[in-house]
């Protein structure tokens, strides 16, 4: 834990490979319970495997600590079960299924386990907080917009009810002005009392968000800092090239 006792997630020595490649040296990390931590690099730096890791899409060595239990052996569903959520790179949504489809496959495994009140209070809250997955319910999701599939990506992890959310590159592919959107939801998220680690290119607009930050070079994490010490753009430069 860290020392206040409040660390939600927290990674010890965790390292990960491609066969002979590593993709991803013995780093350490934590996220405390109500944060955003950003998690910035240049590309190819190991932001991408340090996520998948988490999840357990990928063999790893080293501990993961979620909620205080390790995780480390616990296959992918499980950890999901346990609450952690990932909207991969990419999205992930299933074009030929509708808005309403994709949202009741992230609800699957709470299915005659929790109240189904609790699940319809989960499509309100997406609903609330982007509207126009409600006006394309029935929509395909491979007909929406760049930006209306990120914000479908990201209800239907909501529809899984996280204690951490767990997002790899939201804004890749988006206009400035939605990723702005993209982010500023986050942070209404956030203010709810959603746990968040994020992976993002546009950094500057992430720091506007994450209250600390690591910097990942070649597969290790090389800084941890509170966003506001980061003194402008020629400092992250900086911890981006290692001078």
């Amino acid at each position: 834990m860290t020392a206040d006792g409040k660390a939600l997630l927290r990674i010890e020595g965790l390292s990960a490979s491609y066969g002979q490649n590593d993709a991803l040296e013995p780093s350490s990390l934590h996220v405390d319970l109500g944060e955003i931590v950003v998690v910035l690099g240049p590309n190819g730096a190991g932001k991408s495997t340090l996520m998948r890791a988490i999840m357990g899409l990928i063999a790893t060595r080293g501990r993961i600590y979620f909620k205080g239990e390790e995780i480390s052996q616990r296959p992918t569903r499980q950890r999901a079960s346990a609450g952690v959520t990932l909207v991969p790179e990419g999205r992930g949504i299933l074009g030929p299924l509708t808005v309403m489809e994709n949202l009741e496959l992230g609800a699957y495994g709470r299915y005659g386990r929790v109240p189904k009140h609790e699940i319809r209070r989960s499509f309100d809250k997406v609903f609330g907080l982007f509207p126009r997955l409600a006006e394309r319910k029935a929509q395909k999701a491979g007909l929406m917009s760049g930006g209306e599939q990120q914000m479908l990506a990201v209800g239907r992890a909501l529809m899984s009810d996280p204690s951490l959310l767990l997002l790899d590159e939201p804004s890749l592919g988006l206009a400035p002005r939605v990723t702005q959107e993209i982010l500023q939801s986050l942070a209404a998220l956030n203010k709810e009392g959603l746990t968040i680690l994020l992976v993002e290119q546009k950094a500057p607009l992430a720091l506007e968000i994450a209250g600390r930050a690591y910097v990942l070079r070649s597969g290790r994490v090389v800084a941890a800092m509170h966003t506001a010490d980061i003194a402008g753009p020629e400092a992250l430069a900086a911890l981006y090239l290692g001078a």
